[in-house]
């Protein structure tokens, strides 16, 4: 009985210390268009910044607006940005209901094959512009 009450009491004071202290998020701003200057459109739109060790952080988003530009958030919209460290970057620009078509090439939509990264450094200004491709057309 008495280890079940130290491992409680144990349990709750680390508890207590990880939600007492939120970790600083730092603003995160930037771009996304293709490589021919146009911006990506869909009805739904949003880029993705996923911690590269998921164990050491949060993933953060935002919505892309109509001309192209994201302001990150982690915990709630208006947060703050994200924070500090390394991600892979994923977009998500869609239309269409029930059939979904994507509005910009595969391997920026999946984690794994996304070439695009980003590190979010403390105290600078993180702005990052990403050129991304469209869809190749299907051979019918």
């Amino acid at each position: 009985m008495k280890r079940i009450a130290l491992l409680f009491g144990c349990s709750l004071v680390l508890a207590t210390i990880g939600c007492s202290e939120r970790m600083p998020l730092h603003q995160v701003t930037g771009t996304v268009k293709f490589s021919d200057g146009s911006i990506p459109q869909g009805e739904m739109a949003t880029i993705t910044f996923v911690p590269t060790n998921v164990m050491e952080g949060k993933g953060a988003s935002s919505n892309i607006e109509s001309d192209g530009s994201f302001k990150l958030w982690t915990l709630e919209q208006g947060d703050g940005g994200a924070l500090a460290g390394d991600y892979r970057v994923t977009l998500s620009v869609t239309r269409g209901y029930p059939k979904l078509e994507h509005m910009v090439a595969r391997e920026f939509t999946d984690l794994r094959d996304t070439p695009l990264t980003a590190t979010v450094k403390a105290g600078e200004e993180n702005v990052f512009d990403f050129i991304v491709e469209k869809p190749k057309k299907r051979r019918r």
